[in-house]
C-alpha cells in the first residue's frame, strides 16, 4: 500500500493551492496558490523556495507548467499574464499571450487553463 507525507512550504501551511507542475523526473515542483505566491522544489517537497515574478506578491496563480529538467518554468495569473523562467525561478520574463488564462463562463476549467499554460510554454519558445 502507498503511503503520503503531507509536505507545504513554511509559512505556507494550509494554502489555497490552486495549480502545480512536474518536472520530468517527479522530484521537481512548481506549486501556485490562489491569492498568494508562488514555489519551487528540487526535492520532492522535502523544501521549497518562494519564486516572485517580478515582485509579484499575493496574486492568483492559476496555472504553472515546468519543462521535462525542471528548469524552464512557466506562471499564468488570471489577467492573461504569463511568466517564464529559464532557471527554475530565479529569472523570470513577462510574457503577452494572445490566449485568455482564467475563468470561463464562471467555472474553473483547471485542466485546459493548465494546457494553455504548457501550450504557452512550448509558443515562448521554451521547450
Amino acid at each position: 500500500m502507498a503511503t503520503w507525507t503531507e509536505r507545504q512550504p513554511k509559512g505556507a501551511q494550509n494554502g489555497n493551492w490552486e495549480t502545480i507542475g512536474v518536472g520530468g523526473d517527479r522530484s521537481k515542483l512548481i506549486i501556485g496558490e490562489y491569492g498568494g505566491r508562488l514555489y519551487t522544489s528540487v526535492d520532492n517537497g522535502e523544501s521549497w523556495t518562494e519564486r516572485q515574478p517580478a515582485e509579484d506578491f499575493d496574486r492568483e496563480w492559476y496555472c504553472v507548467a515546468s519543462s521535462s529538467d525542471g528548469l524552464k518554468l512557466i506562471a499564468g495569473l488570471h489577467n492573461k499574464r504569463l511568466y517564464t523562467s529559464l532557471d527554475n525561478g530565479e529569472i523570470w520574463t513577462e510574457r503577452q499571450p494572445d490566449i485568455y488564462i482564467g475563468r470561463q463562463r464562471g467555472k474553473l476549467g483547471r485542466n485546459s487553463a493548465q494546457g494553455r499554460c504548457k501550450y504557452s510554454l512550448a509558443r515562448c519558445g521554451i521547450q
